[in-house]
C-alpha cells in the first residue's frame, strides 16, 4: 500500500473501511483505563476484559472468554491467519458474531470477530482493535485512568469542556492499516506505529544501530505478541525521547534480536501510557494534551 497524505480524508477512509456498527448517540463517555490500556467492555452485559490496542486493525476474542460470554459461532468463507507485534502467524481457531459491545454508553455492534488463544495476555478476554477503536476519536488519559469516547468532529469543544487544551498536533500517516506517528529520539526523527497494544517501545535493528544506542541488557527472552512466543530481547536506553511538545528522559526501548517487528518501530504503552493525547481519525491527528488555561 502506498503511503497516504499526512493529513485528510485518506486517513479517515482508510481507517473507516472496516468499522464496527457503532453509534454515537450517547457520546461522550468514559471508560477506566489501566496503565498498559486495558479496561472494561460489556458483550450482551457481561463484563470483558480487553486491551485497547490501536496497533490492532481488528477486534478478536479468547476462546474461553467467546464460551463465557455466549458469542454464537459463525461460519466463514475464509478463517483469517493473525500476525502479531513480532512476526508470529497463526490462523484463528474460528469466528463469533458480536451481536452488542459497550464502551460506557456507546454501542457498537453485528461485527465478526477471530478467535485466537491469547498466549502473550494471560487474563484478558480479547484485543478491542481498530474495527471499533476507529469508530470514535478519543482522549487517552491514561495517567488519570481513563480513555473518553467523543463523536467525531466534536473533540475539540469536548478538550475546552474538560479544562484540556493542545500543546501540539502531529500528523499521522496511515500504511498497511495502522497508524504511524515521528517521534524523535535523540534529535532523529523516527516514524513509529502508534501500538498501545505494544508493552515496550521497541525498535528495528537498523534504527538502534543508527542511534548508536547504549545497551543496558542483552541475552534474555520474554513472551513477545498476542501469541505469546518467546524472543530474545536487547535493551537500550534513549537519552531523550520527544513526541511533539513531550519529551521523556532515559526512556528503555528494546530490539527483538531474532528479527523486526514487521510494522517497524513501535511506540508502545510504556510511553503512551505516561501522556495525555487524543486522536482525531477525521482529521488525521494525534493531539498532545495539557491541563489548564494554555
Amino acid at each position: 500500500m502506498k503511503r497516504a497524505p499526512h493529513r485528510g480524508s485518506a486517513v479517515t477512509v482508510a481507517l473507516a473501511a472496516g468499522l464496527a456498527g457503532c453509534q454515537a448517540a450517547s457520546l461522550p463517555t468514559a471508560v477506566a483505563l489501566s496503565a498498559r490500556f486495558v479496561g472494561e467492555v460489556r458483550i450482551d452485559g457481561a463484563a470483558a476484559r480487553m486491551v485497547f490496542d490501536t496497533g490492532c486493525p481488528g477486534t478478536l476474542f479468547e476462546r474461553g472468554a467467546a464460551a463465557r460470554l455466549g458469542l454464537p459461532a459463525v461460519e466463514a468463507a475464509a478463517v483469517p491467519t493473525l500476525t502479531d507485534a513480532a512476526g508470529h502467524r497463526r490462523r484463528a481457531e474460528g469466528m463469533v458474531l458480536v451481536r452488542d459491545l459497550a464502551l460506557g454508553d456507546a454501542r457498537c455492534g453485528s461485527f465478526h470477530a477471530p478467535l485466537l488463544p491469547l498466549g502473550g495476555l494471560p487474563g484478558l478476554d480479547g484485543i478491542l482493535g481498530m474495527n471499533v477503536l476507529g469508530a470514535f476519536s478519543w482522549i487517552f488519559d491514561v495517567p488519570a485512568g481513563e480513555g473518553v469516547l467523543v463523536a467525531p468532529g466534536m473533540l475539540e469543544g469536548e478538550l475546552h469542556r474538560r479544562g484540556l487544551h493542545v500543546e501540539a498536533r502531529l500528523p499521522l500517516v496511515l500504511r498497511e492499516q495502522a497508524a504511524f506517528v515521528t517521534v524523535h529520539l535523540d534529535g532523529q526523527p523516527v516514524e513509529m506505529h502508534l501500538d498501545s497494544g505494544a508493552a515496550t517501545t521497541t525498535l528495528t535493528h537498523r534504527v538502534a544501530a543508527a542511534l548508536a544506542l547504549p545497551a543496558v541488557a542483552s541475552g534474555g527472552s520474554a513472551a513477545v505478541g498476542i501469541h505469546g512466543a518467546p524472543r530474545r530481547q536487547q535493551s537500550f536506553v534513549v537519552a531523550r525521547l520527544r513526541l511533539g511538545s513531550c519529551e521523556l528522559r532515559e526512556v528503555t526501548v528494546c530490539c527483538h534480536q531474532d528479527g523486526d517487528p514487521p510494522m517497524g518501530c513501535m511506540l508502545g504503552a510504556d510511553v503512551l501510557g505516561r501522556i495525555r493525547w487524543a486522536v482525531d481519525w477525521s482529521r488525521g491527528e494525534m493531539l498532545l494534551l495539557a491541563t489548564g488555561a494554555g
